[in-house]
């Protein structure tokens, strides 16, 4: 009688790292890609960011959720986050959701990750299907509010060190 072995079992043994990692987000000015250029958010403490992260080989699946219940200032320009590692090709992840509390509206959240960089440009769409800035300060989506949260996830592969 012949015997298989389930592939993922030989996958997740040969070398599977979970964690989590310093989410580092702000805005940037999207016509020159200046971090931290304008107003950043302000919080009333440590931002509400947590995330996790696996990697099996040299593929990582992140996943980042930000709630703003302690953000006073949103800040002007468009949002970025950090990611655990540097991506290894141009990649569009849209496994992301901005949820308006106040009205129990909900918004996709893209993320543009540039080959060999490990800044996740934020994105929202807009009616037309363009990809948008996802900036306070253009109301895109909408115009945030402290009971709103987000959380975006995806999977990309990392590049060769």
């Amino acid at each position: 009688m012949a015997r298989f072995r389930d592939p993922r079992i030989q996958t997740l043994s040969g070398g599977t790292d979970e964690g989590n990692w310093n989410i580092i987000g702000g805005t940037f000015d999207p016509d020159t890609g200046i971090i931290n250029a304008g107003d950043q958010p302000q919080f009333t403490g440590d931002p509400l960011f947590s995330g996790h992260y696996t990697v099996v080989g040299n593929i990582c699946h992140f996943g980042i959720d930000v709630d703003m219940d302690n953000i006073d200032d949103f800040g002007t320009g468009q949002y970025y986050m950090m990611l655990p590692f540097t991506s290894h090709h141009n990649i569009v992840v849209s496994d992301g959701c901005l949820h308006d509390e106040s009205t129990g509206n909900q918004y996709a959240v893209l993320g543009h990750i540039v080959a060999g960089s490990d800044k996740m440009n934020l994105f929202s769409i807009s009616s037309n299907g363009q990809h948008v800035p996802f900036s306070d300060s253009l109301n895109s989506p909408i115009k945030l509010d402290e009971l709103d949260n987000f959380h975006i996830s995806g999977t990309y592969e990392i590049s060769p060190l």
